[in-house]
């Protein structure tokens, strides 16, 4: 069908609406038996000649006009008659309009003809004048459908009851809005204005009746649980991929115990790297500039103020891409308590590690973390100990990958420059070729 035969339909779904947003019910209802009889006529029409052979069909034209005419005066009435006796959505649909066939569960969930004696009595005013809206958006929404299924628009631009369009994008410039607020009371919590703002010390509203609990800071949904359960979870997701490697992949006790560890790796890493894309941009907006010792001190700060435990950074030197670091992490909250008989979760930690970092620094690294550094593994603190134990956690640019990326992006460079080079003669040649004409 063509487009400007859609955009005609669309144009005049949008004048009934006005009218229905008007309260002018009774106008809206006239101007949807006119649409209603064009659209299924000109779907009809279209498609008449490849459909016409079609057994059910035939019978169905029998039943309306007791002829073999294909020039039918097709009215709305037996257009609706029609439409209700033979899945011609279907029908449709397997030759020139998939979305029809698609769609067509819904198309035949409304009985036209019973829709039409809707529309006729909202028109001569015969409903409840409370109820008529209701009956107008009923008509409204099979229209919709049909529109969305006779084309490619989008069901959100023009929905009946809400534009959600438009409320998506008044939702993000609120999100938006309120993350920018974040994000300086961040940056002035980062430069010691924190307890005086009071927006970091994690203050709750509680929504009991949606059993929902928000961060007053940013916004964010949040469940409050133990530290306990959160490691039971970590711990009893280890044992499973364990156990199925070991039993369904009839792998050997290490193999299976590496791809846990990969597992657990892998989700610490992704949700620390999001968290490191948050800290990169507050890093961007801060007007003073900031050395990457004291970016990974103010992260370190960050993390050990929502109950890591203490996060400490010593040793961090850089030269060039080479980044050497040594973070400390004291009362690791995923082994207080644990013994060495236990399962190790530390990796975990390693790949969050990674995942800040990476995204803070832009560079490829690598995160170790011996289990003969593990607080885990370390005997208790007697009263002659000054530091309680930790775990250590050693940071470094991971030079294969970094050279694999150098790699990749001189390879882009050199496309880039021959692209260019093409372009720049393409366009010599041409003003050349111009100033010969006569």
């Amino acid at each position: 069908m063509q487009s400007s035969t859609i955009d005609g339909y669309h144009s005049r779904y949008r004048k009934i609406r006005a009218h229905f947003d008007e309260v002018d019910v009774r106008t809206a209802a006239k101007e949807i038996e006119k649409l209603l009889q064009n659209m299924l006529r000109s779907i009809l029409d279209e498609n008449f000649v490849d459909i016409y052979s079609d057994p059910e069909y035939k019978e169905a034209k029998k039943k309306i006009s007791q002829a073999e005419d294909k020039e039918i005066d097709w009215d709305v009435d037996k257009l609706c008659e029609l439409y209700d006796s033979v899945d011609i959505f279907t029908l449709c649909g397997e030759r020139k309009q998939p979305k029809l066939k698609q769609n067509s569960p819904l198309l035949r969930s409304f009985k036209l003809c019973d829709l039409l004696y809707l529309i006729r009595s909202i028109k001569e005013g015969h409903l409840d004048p409370d109820t008529q809206r209701l009956g107008v958006q009923q008509a409204l929404c099979f229209i919709l459908a049909l529109l969305v299924s006779m084309s490619e628009m989008e069901v959100q631009g023009v929905h009946l009851l809400v534009d959600i369009t438009k409320l998506k994008s008044l939702m993000t410039s609120v999100t938006e809005e309120k993350r920018e607020e974040n994000i300086d009371q961040y940056i002035r919590y980062l430069d010691g204005e924190g307890e005086s703002l009071g927006v970091f010390k994690k203050e709750f509203d509680l929504i009991k009746v949606r059993g929902m609990l928000i961060n007053i800071a940013d916004g964010s949904r949040n469940v409050s649980f133990s530290c306990d359960t959160f490691v039971r979870i970590l711990t009893t997701l280890h044992d499973e991929v364990v156990r199925f490697v070991e039993e369904k992949c009839e792998r050997g006790a290490e193999m299976a115990r590496n791809v846990a560890a990969r597992a657990l790796f892998q989700a610490g890493y992704t949700s620390g790297a999001e968290f490191g894309r948050t800290l990169y941009r507050l890093f961007q907006r801060d007007t003073a500039a900031k050395s990457l010792q004291q970016k990974i001190a103010e992260w370190c700060k960050f993390d050990s103020d929502v109950g890591f435990g203490l996060f400490r950074a010593e040793e961090v030197t850089t030269e060039g891409n080479r980044i050497e670091a040594m973070i400390l992490l004291s009362d690791n909250f995923i082994v207080v308590g644990k013994d060495a008989s236990d399962v190790n979760l530390c990796v975990f930690m390693c790949g969050y590690i990674q995942g800040v970092l990476e995204r803070v620094t832009k560079l490829p690294l690598k995160v170790m973390h011996d289990p003969l550094e593990c607080e885990q593994f370390i005997p208790g603190k007697t009263d002659e100990d000054t530091d309680p134990p930790n775990c250590t956690f050693r940071v470094s640019t991971d030079l294969d990958r970094l050279k694999k990326t150098m790699s990749a992006v001189k390879v882009r460079q050199e496309r880039a420059r021959h692209e260019l080079d093409y372009v720049q003669s393409a366009a010599e040649k041409k003003l050349d070729g111009g100033t010969d004409e006569p």
